[in-house]
């Protein structure tokens, strides 16, 4: 399931075995301990990486050094500072593992040439840039519409596990909410 609870596109197209067994042989496995920084702010992002094991957050630091967590990411889902991917411009968050993680990273030279290879390849890219921006659309009317709970509770049906796998901090920053109202919200909807 993407993020967005519709159908998973890679499972249908882009992961196709064929198609993920070429991408894995342009890509670099990298691994990264809990809390390493995978992309750093304010430098160029070099990689498309997709998520084998482990989880990461994307985290904005604002001019007064407020950590604010945009997004969490799992198993199986890409994750860059895509805008800095494309750009060639510096990155305006960073990355963290979360826990132990490996990535398949593939850089933007090599991504170009799978597209141009490989009308398949080229069609997975389309395919994601749709299924990415609806899932910002997704998730910015969430934060406009939807109550911290109901946000809470489209998490932990996404991520069973969030909980054992993610920093409360994350969490509660991720849903716009402090890590009190987070507390607040888990002993009301557990009792």
């Amino acid at each position: 399931m993407t993020k967005n609870g519709t159908k998973n596109i890679y499972s249908e197209i882009a992961m196709e075995e064929r198609l993920f067994e070429a991408f894995r042989d342009a890509a670099t496995t990298r691994k990264f301990r809990k809390n390493e920084i995978i992309t750093e702010q304010n430098k160029v992002e070099k990689y498309l990486s997709y998520i084998e094991s482990g989880s990461t957050a994307i985290i904005y630091t604002n001019e007064h050094g407020k950590k604010i967590c945009f997004d969490l990411n799992y198993e199986g889902e890409y994750v860059s500072s895509y805008a800095s991917f494309v750009t060639k411009t510096p990155s305006m968050h960073y990355v963290i593992a979360l826990e132990n993680t490996i990535i398949l990273s593939i850089d933007f030279d090599t991504l170009e040439n799978l597209y141009n290879t490989s009308k398949a390849f080229e069609r997975m890219g389309r395919l994601a840039v749709e299924s990415a921006l609806l899932y910002k659309e997704n998730r910015f009317l969430s934060v406009l519409v939807k109550s911290a709970e109901e946000r809470y509770m489209e998490l932990i049906e996404k991520t069973p596990d969030v909980l054992k796998r993610t920093p409360q901090k994350y969490i509660a920053s991720y849903l716009g909410i402090t890590p009190e109202s987070l507390s607040r919200i888990r002993k009301t909807l557990s009792s």
